[in-house]
């Protein structure tokens, strides 16, 4: 899978491009997340939980997570865990 494509107007599906396909997950799982935050507001639920809820669900049976791209979110989960917390004051 190549990182990048030469874009939509050369004929090529972005979406079967590593980079392109990660941006679109990371906005479809933030706008979801914060949607579901929204409807869980009135209950008096916290945001956690609504995270909580999302990302319990099974996301590998949708059209847009492939197998494919399995190795790329756990390289990404792992950069994102290992990387240092900056504590502005």
């Amino acid at each position: 899978m190549k990182p990048t494509s030469n874009g939509a107007f050369e004929g090529d599906n972005p979406l079967d491009f590593a980079l392109p396909l990660a941006v679109l997950q990371i906005c479809l799982i933030l706008v979801l997340s914060r949607c579901l935050s929204f409807f869980l507001r009135p209950m008096r639920q916290l945001r956690v939980i609504a995270e909580t809820i999302w990302y319990s669900t099974n996301l590998k049976t949708n059209a847009l997570i492939s197998m494919d791209i399995i190795l790329l979110d756990e390289h990404r989960i792992s950069v994102i865990l290992l990387s240092p917390k900056v504590h502005y004051s």
